[in-house]
């Protein structure tokens, strides 16, 4: 009988090791539901958050574009207008109209960002990053003399465009200042 209590004596006390381990369990249970509850919450919350700067970022890429679109409408207007007198009247058009319109579009695009490299006519050392030949047999080497014949395009900093160019010994305009007093103009970057 004495080695029956000390059996009995010993499942207690693996029981209660038991209870224990089970409790311990449990808890970490609890801990791993609240965590779950806490990872839905603030995923829940990374969702409302993106969704709402998508909306902020929707909202002010719509207005810029409402911007642009507004500072667009003049000269789209006269395209427009001097379209139709070409094609329904059959009347000629003045080439230097075309060109105005042409310039109020390039100011708009400047005005936000946009940046002509270079301008036509202008001698410059050859500089592979921001110039190309302006024909496929033509070749350069760094700091070779060249007239630009087509200006560069960039924004913020990017070139969007090379500047098409050609061997400085080609045809040659004249330099800017007598382009000015031609009474021929540039864009200005």
């Amino acid at each position: 009988m004495g080695n029956w209590l000390s059996a009995l004596f010993r499942k207690e006390q693996v029981s209660g090791k038991d209870l224990q381990l089970e409790r311990e369990v449990q808890s970490l249970r609890a801990m791993l539901e609240d965590q779950d509850k806490i990872i839905a919450n603030l995923t829940g919350e990374l969702k409302q958050h993106r969704d709402e700067a998508e909306f902020r970022l929707k909202r002010s890429t719509h207005a810029v574009m409402e911007r642009i679109a507004g500072d667009l409408a003049a000269p789209v207007a006269k395209l427009n207008s001097q379209a139709y007198v070409v094609e329904e009247q059959n009347h000629p058009l003045n080439v230097r109209d075309v060109i105005d319109v042409g310039k109020q579009f390039i100011q708009v695009f400047q005005k936000y960002g946009l940046r002509l490299e270079g301008y036509v006519g202008e001698m410059t050392p050859f500089d592979p990053d921001h110039h190309m030949p302006l024909r496929q047999e033509m070749t350069f080497t760094p700091g070779e003399p060249v007239v630009i014949r087509f200006v560069g395009i960039a924004y913020r900093g990017k070139i969007l465009r090379k500047a098409s160019v050609e061997g400085s010994r080609s045809h040659r305009l004249p330099p800017r200042e007598q382009l000015a007093s031609s009474g021929r103009t540039q864009v200005q970057p």
